[in-house]
């Protein structure tokens, strides 16, 4: 897990996760989108969801 002064950020690992994204680097952008939601962030979910339609697990986007 990526810590940020020792304490996970969900907004600081949705932005990393949004520039990985933005450089294709899927599966490294799905980690932190993971992580910023399971610190509780709605909007890392949707990024999280939008990453596994846009691989082709619909099933995985539709449960989140």
């Amino acid at each position: 897990m990526l810590e940020l002064f020792g304490q996970p950020e969900s907004e600081e690992l949705q932005g990393l996760a949004w520039q990985r994204e933005m450089i294709g680097d899927l599966e490294y952008a799905e980690q932190l989108f993971q992580q910023a939601a399971d610190g509780g962030s709605a909007h890392a979910v949707k990024g999280l969801a939008r990453l596994r339609e846009q691989v082709g697990d619909t099933e995985g986007a539709e449960r989140l």
